[in-house]
């Protein structure tokens, strides 16, 4: 009961972060992703045609909190394995395209994404515990790949117009 408490907890958390960031606060939690209705796409996101998204979780309490807007773009590809991984997403894309695809293998880790428009990528792999990730893209050509292996690392990046950071950190 204690733990049915505490997931409470943290998924309204979670919601109350993606209303804060996105102003909506669509999310999905394990095998609640699947199971919303017919159409998944158009109950997390709105009924536009460009919207792509995918997550497979394996381990308990991983999050993915999404909102996409679509008209030329936007996919999100989330794959969460170990525990308490989170996923906070924001892709807008009018006249171009947005992807993030984001991997977290281990344990309470946080990927905090908001691209807007033209060819945005986000691509992160995180692989040990508590590893945060977080990015902001507006305009232009950017592409922000980052991949962390080791516990308790992190990284934040903003970029406007035309840019390209790709980073990679492996200890601990």
């Amino acid at each position: 009961m204690k733990t049915d408490l505490q997931s409470l907890i943290r998924v309204a958390s979670y919601a109350a972060a993606a209303w804060a960031l996105t102003g909506s606060a669509a999310f999905a939690q394990g095998s609640e992703f699947d199971s919303l209705n017919s159409d998944p796409l158009e109950a997390m996101f709105g009924d536009d045609e460009d919207v792509n998204a995918n997550e497979l979780t394996i381990g308990d309490h991983n999050t993915a909190i999404i909102r996409q807007k679509g008209d030329t773009g936007n996919a999100i590809e989330v794959n969460q394995s170990g525990d308490g991984n989170l996923v906070i997403a924001s892709q807008t894309s009018i006249g171009g395209q947005n992807l993030a695809e984001i991997v977290q293998s281990g344990n309470d880790n946080g990927a905090f994404i908001r691209q807007y428009g033209d060819n945005n990528e986000y691509e992160l792999m995180q692989t040990g515990d508590n590893n945060l990730s977080a990015a902001k893209q507006f305009g232009s050509n950017n592409v922000f790949e980052h991949v962390q292996t080791g516990n308790n690392l992190g990284f934040a990046v903003t970029q406007y117009g035309n840019s390209t950071v790709i980073v990679t950190q492996t200890g601990n």
